[in-house]
């Protein structure tokens, strides 16, 4: 991520006073990266954040970024930038690559590419200026709500004690429907 976004600051893809917000406990990978590039663009909340920070970090934002090459599982962090109704760019393999287009939540894209990932995050930029979320993200927002997410983890338990389901019990496949 940051490698690509100072490619697009470099390529003159993005403009000049666009600002990179990495916020969370840094690993020393990222503490590495940012000490070997020019980060005048770049504002590092290098801690653990509470949820409420959490919260106001992403409200503040643009796009939301979850680069996680080569992850599979699903990512809250894309979920959290659906429901606060900003755009995502995120990995193109995965849940993540399945989600992001599949519900209109932003781009995905081979986040190892720099030079895609770099393209990527200044078309999402762009597109962010008109973004209005949509019916398929506020559907998938509901997906991951808590109360669905209960009804899940009870669903078994329900019908084992022929009890019906959960009238908050939405299923990932009833989303487009």
């Amino acid at each position: 991520l940051i490698q690509a976004f100072q490619l697009a600051l470099e390529q003159q893809i993005m403009g000049p006073k666009t600002r990179l917000l990495l916020a969370g406990k840094h690993d020393n990978a990222v503490r590495y990266a940012l000490n070997m590039c020019d980060s005048k663009n770049i504002i590092s909340l290098d801690y653990y954040l509470e949820e409420e920070d959490l919260n106001h970090a992403i409200a503040a934002l643009d796009v939301v970024c979850a680069p996680y090459p080569n992850f599979f599982g699903s990512a809250s962090l894309v979920l959290r930038a659906a429901a606060a109704g900003r755009l995502c760019v995120g990995s193109d393999s995965g849940w993540m690559g399945h989600v992001i287009p599949a519900f209109d939540l932003g781009l995905s894209c081979d986040v190892r590419d720099r030079s895609l990932f770099a393209t990527s995050l200044a078309a999402a930029l762009k597109e962010s200026e008109h973004y209005a979320p949509g019916k398929k993200q506020a559907s998938f927002v509901s997906y991951g709500a808590s109360a669905n997410i209960r009804a899940h983890w009870t669903d078994l338990l329900r019908s084992q004690s022929g009890v019906p389901p959960s009238a908050a019990l939405q299923t990932f496949h009833s989303l487009n429907s």
